[in-house]
Formats: structure tokens, sequence, C-alpha cells
């Protein structure tokens, strides 16, 4: 059982670990987004607000904090493709830590 900023809700770490799977699919998405020219930059606005809300509700895990942080950093940035891809990548192996 993980504790939470809800003293009286804690949760098993098999839902945890479903949720940060569902999260990684979410994040992994935005490579073919960005290669199909979908709408990638709300994407990854959808995706920080949900992970602002996990980093609250978890008590602020530090590797939250540097996802949130390279998420932002690609919404307004025009790297070529190949650098967005390997940030992308970045983000999902600091997920694995979380």
């Amino acid at each position: 059982m993980i504790n939470t900023i809800y003293k009286d809700i804690c949760f098993d770490n098999d839902i945890i670990q479903k949720d940060i799977k569902r999260l990684n699919n979410q994040i992994w998405k935005l490579i073919p987004m960005r290669e199909n020219g979908e709408n990638w930059k709300q994407h990854i606005i959808i995706v920080v607000e949900e992970i602002t809300g996990l980093q609250k509700i978890f008590d602020k895990n530090l590797n939250f904090l540097i996802v949130l942080s390279k998420l932002n950093g690609l919404i307004d940035s025009d790297i070529p493709f190949i650098q967005y891809r390997k940030i992308i990548f970045d983000i999902l192996n600091l997920c694995k830590g979380v």
C-alpha cells in the first residue's frame, strides 16, 4: 500500500503500476502524434495536467518534477523530431522510476 496526501486513502502497488503504464502509453503516443501532424501539443497539456495531479497526490515525487519540466519544455519548442523523440524516451525512462 502506498500512502497519499489523503491520510485515509492508500493504493495497492498494482493499481499504481497500472496507472503509470497507462500514463506511459499516453506519453509514448506523443511520438506518432507529432509524426502524423496531429495536435500533440494539446495532448502534452493533458498529460501535464494529469501528472501535476499525481504529483500532488503522491506528495511531490522528484521524478514527476523532471517529467513535468521536460514535457512543458516540448510544448513551445521547435526542436527537430529526432531530439523530440529522444526527450520522449528520456521521459518514459523517468516514469519507470516513479
